[in-house]
């Protein structure tokens, strides 16, 4: 195990997780710091939903670039208008 990696004990041994990790200073009457607060929150399952949402997006950029050209292909065929022509004439 590494020093500085978060890693979470399980019946295998160690396994690699990813936290959130936040901290804040403990200050007595003074104002002098005498401790601090340390909080580690397991993101693991957050990491994973995001890994499947930005595929879900991929896919669905993907999907719509080929419905684009699809289309305008069909409207081609149809009319004889390809991009960049600057009237497009529906007769």
């Amino acid at each position: 195990m590494q020093f500085g990696q978060p890693y979470h004990p399980d019946q295998k041994g160690w396994k690699r997780i990813s936290i959130d990790d936040s901290g804040a200073p403990i200050k007595n009457m003074e104002g002098v710091t005498t401790g601090v607060v340390l909080v580690f929150r397991d993101i693991t399952e957050r990491r994973k939903a995001e890994k499947v949402l930005h595929q879900m997006e991929e896919r669905n950029r993907l999907l719509a670039d080929i419905l684009e050209h699809a289309v305008t292909t069909f409207w081609y065929r149809i009319t004889g208008w390809k991009p960049g022509d600057r009237e497009q004439s529906i007769l």
